[in-house]
């Protein structure tokens, strides 16, 4: 096989396990959060997981003291309260907002 046949496998290899990975992922963040939004359990430990998750993020990306706060540990910093906003929006979301909020609300 020559070089650039074997590159284009490997391309193409590449591209259908990340699609395929990706397909996996849409459907386990679909299931997800059709769970949440109807089970209350469920979205109390899911929120819950997702707080914890960002704050052990945040605490280890935390410059020392005497540290410069780089552009890689601004970007995780922001990443983890994105993660925690997620789990304080978990316990906000009700499944009958669709239908009883009113349009100005909406």
């Amino acid at each position: 096989m020559n070089p650039e046949t074997e590159s284009r496998m490997k391309l193409l290899l590449s591209a259908v396990l990340g699609g395929l990975i990706g397909t996996f992922i849409s459907v386990i963040v679909d299931s997800a959060l059709f769970e949440i939004s109807i089970n209350g359990f469920f979205s109390l430990i899911f929120g819950i997981s997702l707080i914890l998750i960002g704050g052990l993020i945040l605490w280890r990306v935390a410059p020392e003291e005497g540290q410069p706060l780089t552009p890689w540990r601004l970007s995780v910093f922001v990443f983890s309260i994105m993660v925690i906003c997620s789990g304080m929006f978990c316990f906000l979301l009700e499944k009958e907002w669709i239908t009883n909020l009113d349009a100005s609300t909406k």
